[in-house]
């Protein structure tokens, strides 16, 4: 057995592993069956296949040093390696952190504007703006041009699917991360936009969108124009540009070439032999050529199979790390031949060595990627997983971008990674707590109950919105309160016992502080097409759930609309708009307006009182989201409508003063005095609205 080290501090990283059997010679065999495990009462844990592994101390708790034993079985042989684990002298930051820019700060007590109630301001949506302020939908590749600008291409976010898959934003970042948009969908131009559409660079380096062929060039304007198709595989950097090339039916890349002003190309390095070589131009092969960077005074860094290669700029070619045809389940850290990469998508170089995202596959924590360093001298170590991560790359200054789904982080002098631009989406679980530690997953409606000042919060059970083919039956209630506490109320761990849930659909708190509940029962979209069915639910104050009209059943039960009391009434498509100051619940169900008494008697609603639906302040201006728009509006008789909150077209959550800037708002309720609360993006949100309005007379 070996490590590669046999002293490590807790939090300190991870410790490779080798275990072999030997003959006599002491020649080594590979040995699949290899079981790594730790000795009772050793703190950390340990990850093998085969003849490889990985121990990783604890993070805290180690007051003085102690002693991790690992063992090593095959067949009836065991042997153990001791590993001294001590004290954290000072905890180390996590050298992944979330990053997450200044917070923004809400206007000051009682004052117009906008302010965080809970949850995280970050999301994907469409913001022009300035670093975190501006916001990234779906990043699909991110590079620089000849001229060192930085451009984004990203899908839409539809509302009643993930991703549109068929339609493209181009975006450009400044130096300062200043985002814009450079071509906005639909595109001018003749391009047919499709599932393959990306950005990439023609032969001299301009930026060109693509699909299916069709390469047409952009200009600073957005306009488009018939353009070259790009090279593949190409690399710039120093003032120089490269191509890695593949031999002649081969689908390995195993030589590199060199273009010059005029964009021919001579050879570099390497040959159409599939070899693993070191040395100079001529005599250098490579097996399996990859991702490539340059550094800033033009050394080449390739991935070449399962290693990191180095290529200078008169062709001397090394190996750094790894071994370029060694494939290994289990990524090893160490010093050149000792490491192991197991799939390297994406490096960059730096002043410090190279980064590279490899995949972690079975010891990440769920992530499928994390970075790793290789320093110069060929000292690979694995610095953490990388939530997002997407691509690394490098701009003609050097710099060192990481692009994940919806933003892009800027590598700083401290050697960690600062939001560059955009505020990306950091909304993936469920999670209670206190204001913007508190996460809520896809938040589709909320209601208010007036009697202690609570938000229930609907989150959709499946992707994308409840009115969409990606949803899923079932019901996930969130309560915040006043001051912002975030708990479940339904779901796994939740306080609620919920009965079985279709989709819900609507959301009323009563004077009493009762919650009704409405739902479809079936898949697909019910506001058109076959009937469905589906039911109101009540929920007293202590949580308990009784249905209240309608029928869960299923659709074939619920084919038709009947009136009646309780459960002998029939829904098609229910979904709860309101309540009026008598108590009567309202009901749209599939276009047709019915009305539920207190006692849960369902009739047809032949006129709705003005109040139900609405929000409404003491002076009789009423309140609506325009979700589309990003936009809050406020609207009074003769006076028309007026945005008090929001910009159009932008939607970021972006508390301040007014006009601030919301992230499609939904589910506004009335929030005590001359206030709303509503969703934006992942968060909730509350808006003190202007008073210097007159009351309608």
């Amino acid at each position: 057995m070996a490590a590669s080290v046999l002293e490590i501090a807790a939090g300190g990283g991870q410790v490779s592993l080798s275990a072999f059997a030997t003959d006599s010679n002491g020649t080594k065999y590979d040995n699949a069956d290899v079981v790594w495990k730790l000795a009772d009462g050793s703190p950390g844990t340990v990850f093998g296949y085969g003849n490889y592994g990985q121990y990783t101390p604890p993070q805290l708790g180690i007051a003085q040093a102690t002693t991790a034993t690992v063992v090593v079985s095959v067949g009836g042989t065991s042997k153990t390696l001791a590993i001294k684990v001590t004290p954290n002298p000072s905890p180390t930051p996590d050298p992944l952190p979330n990053p997450e820019p200044p917070p923004f700060t809400g206007p000051p007590t009682g004052q117009p504007g906008l302010s965080l109630i809970a949850g995280h301001l970050g999301s994907q949506a469409h913001a022009d703006g300035a670093g975190a302020s501006a916001r990234f939908q779906l990043i699909r590749n991110a590079l620089v041009d000849r001229n060192g600008s930085l451009f984004v291409a990203e899908s839409p976010v539809r509302p009643d699917t993930l991703f549109d898959q068929d339609t493209m934003n181009v975006r450009q970042v400044s130096a300062t991360g200043q985002v814009s948009t450079v071509l906005a969908v639909p595109p001018s131009g003749s391009l047919a936009l499709g599932p393959s559409t990306n950005i990439a660079l023609d032969p001299d380096g301009n930026l060109l969108v693509y699909n299916k062929g069709n390469y047409q060039r952009v200009a600073a304007d957005g306009t488009l124009s018939p353009g070259v198709a790009p090279v593949a595989n190409s690399i710039y950097g120093a003032g120089q540009r490269y191509a890695l090339v593949a031999a002649n039916g081969s689908s390995y890349k195993t030589a590199i070439v060199k273009f010059d002003s005029s964009g021919k190309t001579t050879p570099f390095v390497g040959s159409d032999e599939r070899a693993v070589v070191d040395g100079g131009a001529s005599a250098a092969r490579f097996t399996d050529l990859q991702a490539a960077a340059v550094d800033t005074i033009g050394n080449l860094y390739v991935v070449d199979g399962y290693s990191l290669r180095k290529i200078t700029r008169d062709g001397i070619t090394t190996t750094l790390a790894g071994d370029a045809g060694n494939f290994t389940n289990v990524p090893l850290d160490g010093r050149g031949s000792e490491a192991r990469f197991y799939s390297i998508s994406s490096i960059a170089a730096t002043s410090n060595g190279v980064l590279a995202l490899d995949s972690c596959r079975f010891n990440c924590g769920g992530n499928s990627l994390s970075l790793r360093r290789i320093a110069p001298d060929g000292t690979v170590s694995t610095l953490g997983p990388m939530p997002g991560a997407a691509r690394l790359f490098n701009d003609l200054a050097g710099n060192t971008y990481l692009q994940r789904d919806s933003d892009i982080l800027k590598l700083s002098a401290n050697g960690l990674f600062d939001v560059f631009a955009g505020y990306g989406d950091n909304s993936k679980l469920d999670r209670d707590g206190s204001g913007s530690t508190a996460r809520f997953l896809r938040p589709l409606m909320m209601a208010a109950d007036p009697t202690t000042g609570n938000l229930v919060v609907a989150e959709s059970a499946g992707f994308g919105s409840h009115l969409g083919p990606y949803a899923l039956a079932g019901l996930v209630l969130r309560k915040v309160t006043p001051a912002g506490q975030v708990t479940t109320l339904t779901g796994s761990g939740g306080l609620w016992k919920a009965p079985p849930f279709g989709i819900i659909s609507g959301l009323v708190f009563d004077k009493a502080g009762n919650l009704y509940l409405s739902e479809f029962v079936g898949g697909g979209d019910p506001r058109s097409g076959p009937a469905y069915g589906g039911a109101i639910y009540k929920v007293t104050p202590a949580g308990v759930f009784t249905g209240f009209a309608g029928w869960h059943g299923t659709a074939t039960d619920n084919a038709t609309q009947r009136d009646g009391a309780g459960i002998d009434a029939r829904f098609v498509a229910p979904a709860l708009t309101g309540i009026d100051n008598q108590g009567n619940l309202y009901v749209d169900d599939q276009g047709k307006a019915r009305r539920i008494t207190p006692d849960g008697v369902v009739s047809a609603a032949l006129t709705i009182p003005a109040e139900v639906g609405k929000v409404i302040d003491s002076n009789g201006y009423s309140y609506a989201v325009d979700t589309a728009g990003s936009t809050i509006l406020r609207f009074g008789f003769a006076h028309g409508s007026t945005t008090i909150a929001g910009v159009t077209g932008q939607a970021a959550t972006l508390p301040g003063s007014l006009p601030a800037s919301v992230d499609n708002p939904r589910g506004l309720v009335w929030y005590g005095s001359n206030t709303v609360a509503f969703i934006s993006g992942n968060a909730i949100v509350k808006l003190v609205l202007p008073s210097t309005v007159p009351a309608l007379r």
